[in-house]
């Protein structure tokens, strides 16, 4: 009989994340684990463990993943495997492109960054008034790996180092405007007079037009569907 290591080991790694996705989900429910709760926490360990130190090579990901024929500032988009209850895909970003200010509302987000760099922005706000409560902003490179929780860090941007990047985006639950999470793009409101030491806020806005995302089909590994629940 096949040990767990070597049943897990018989697969490659998109398989491996697909199914600790899936036995997290078992072990709390998705709007359970949107709120970042300590149960929550423990059942994506194994996930964060999976990603930790995963790379593009990993999955056999071309690098750069963005064709020389490809829109500037675009970004990419390679879906990888959806369920109901979350959905895995991959950004791949040119130099200096960006996924503008948006949220996750009633969600959770785990990023894996595949290569290059790319600089975070994000904000916790107060609901009702969109006041700004705390602001990360920084740099982070391959192999890294961030997340976001309903009330943690909900609201960011990326932006693509000048070597460009690759995320693995892992969502639970999945945007579904019927079950209100509905992505909502914002912008940043200084105080008037930008009178320092108050707070700001973020403003919702339309999707901004030069936002663009291209689905690609690059030569990569495919999560083993036969195998996911072996």
């Amino acid at each position: 009989t096949p040990t767990d290591t070597e049943i897990e080991t018989s697969v490659n790694a998109l398989t491996q994340i697909t199914r600790r996705v899936k036995s997290a989900l078992r072990e709390a429910k998705e709007k359970d684990i949107a709120l970042g709760s300590s149960c929550a926490r423990a059942s994506l360990e194994p996930l964060m463990k999976k990603l930790n130190g995963l790379q593009a090579a990993d999955i056999g990901l071309e690098h750069p993943a963005i064709p020389k024929t490809f829109p500037e500032e675009a970004v990419g988009y390679i879906p990888v495997y959806e369920e109901e209850d979350f959905e895995i895909g991959i950004f791949a970003f040119p130099p200096g492109a960006c996924i503008p200010l948006h949220d996750h509302p009633g969600m959770c987000v785990v990023s894996q960054v595949l290569y290059g760099s790319m600089g975070i922005k994000a904000y916790d706000i107060e609901k009702k008034s969109g006041t700004v409560t705390r602001q990360i902003s920084k740099i982070v490179k391959a192999p890294c790996t961030e997340i976001l929780f309903d009330d943690v860090g909900n609201i960011h941007e990326f932006k693509a180092g000048p070597d460009g990047c690759a995320i693995l985006d892992v969502l639970t639950p999945p945007y579904n405007e019927l079950d209100g999470r509905r992505c909502t793009y914002y912008q940043v409101v200084k105080p008037e007079g930008g009178e320092e030491g108050k707070p700001i806020s973020l403003r919702p806005i339309k999707c901004p037009r030069w936002f663009q995302t291209y689905r690609l089909n690059p030569k990569m590994e495919r999560v083993e569907v036969e195998k996911l629940d072996e």
